[in-house]
């Protein structure tokens, strides 16, 4: 039997149907490449390389946060950020964005997920997103989770789609976070070069995205159910140049 969270109860495993990667913190010590493409439909074609990360869970009370913003790794301001040669996991704090999931009956504890964007830029040019899925307030650890973030990246002055890759992730009750967040990576786009317009987003329940069924559904203690987020939530859109 499947319970809200997309799961087989008793297993432990997700649904074959739920067609997500359940990661937290991704261990950047195993790097499979997985496609090769072209995002750009003019002559300043700029192709990305997608690569996932496949790393096990880590425990968010030994696992180190990414770095924090190096001075002078970001210039610029008004969506607009190059990012120095040299500095790496870094953070665009202008694109955070977060929104309120589910909440108690006596509205105490909430359910927020966030939107983020992280880049590095050293012999890689990297780009990817970041989502943030958390319960806070007088119950601080989430009955349940089942959440999706995307990455949508495209080349400036392209006429063409933007590609986009996800991540995702789930638990249910003692298996949730408690006190912290569940932080979740969607495959980073490598090999950038120029000014990207970027943007992450998690979608809303039951979105359809490139053929993805998407779940984003967050139960707090104190709520008679889970709750489906009924919108996206939108990192702002912000463009990064890689010097």
């Amino acid at each position: 039997m499947q319970d809200d969270f997309g799961r087989f109860e008793g297993s432990g495993m997700t649904s074959p149907g739920a067609t997500r990667r359940s990661v937290i913190l991704w261990a950047m010590s195993d790097k499979t490449v997985i496609s090769w493409h072209s995002v750009a439909r003019t002559s300043h074609r700029i192709l990305l390389t997608l690569f996932l990360t496949l790393g096990a869970a880590v425990s968010l009370s030994v696992a180190t946060q990414h770095a924090a913003l190096a001075s002078g790794c970001l210039s610029g301001g008004n969506g607009t950020y190059a990012v120095a040669f040299g500095c790496d996991n870094v953070r665009i704090p202008a694109a955070h964005h977060c929104m309120e999931v589910a909440h108690s009956s006596n509205g105490q504890t909430e359910g927020i997920e966030c939107a983020d964007l992280y880049v590095t830029n050293d012999a890689n040019q990297e780009m990817w997103g970041e989502g943030e899925f958390y319960c806070q307030g007088a119950s601080p650890q989430c009955l349940g989770k089942s959440v999706t973030i995307w990455a949508s990246a495209k080349d400036n002055g392209s006429a063409g789609p933007a590609d986009t890759e996800h991540g995702g992730y789930a638990c249910t009750t003692s298996g949730c976070p408690n006190g912290g967040q569940a932080r979740v990576s969607t495959a980073h786009f490598i090999g950038l070069a120029g000014c990207i317009p970027t943007y992450s987003f998690e979608p809303k329940d039951g979105a359809t995205i490139n053929g993805v069924i998407n779940h984003e559904i967050i139960k707090v203690n104190g709520a008679p159910e889970a709750s489906h987020a009924g919108q996206e939530n939108d990192s702002a859109r912000v463009t990064v140049c890689f010097n």
